[in-house]
């Protein structure tokens, strides 16, 4: 899996930036890695600021990513801002993602910037 990980601790959440390829198997990779960041850390709050290259991913692959990843319970213990910051992958489909997690139970939120992202994950109650 080509991809890299930063993680920036803040108070009240953990800030991860990734980068690398838009790929299916780096997006699980990535995913089960901020799981496990969060559990080690005792983290409740994650802001997950993506910028992965290449072309979007088809919605079918979008929704088998986010299934399997709600599968985890630490997922739904976590209040999760998440950002794409590569412009040429489509909106919709960063609000299908959110629309399929939330389905599941994941309090995730989808934001176009992450000023706005860490605003909700500082908010008391949502």
């Amino acid at each position: 899996m080509s991809y890299q990980l930063r993680v920036q601790e803040t108070p009240g959440y953990v800030h991860i930036l990734v980068t690398g390829a838009n790929t299916p198997e780096v997006v699980r990779g990535y995913l089960r890695e901020v799981l496990e960041i969060c559990a080690r850390g005792g983290y409740t709050g994650v802001l997950i600021e993506e910028n992965l290259t290449g072309p979007g991913m088809n919605l079918a692959e979008i929704y088998n990513i986010v299934s399997e990843s709600s599968g985890s319970r630490l997922a739904h213990l976590l209040k999760i801002a998440f950002v794409n910051d590569n412009t040429a992958h489509a909106l919709a489909s960063v609000k299908f993602a959110e629309t399929v997690a939330r389905n599941r139970g994941i309090n995730v939120r989808a934001f176009s910037e992450v000023v706005q992202a860490r605003a909700w994950l500082c908010e008391e109650k949502d």
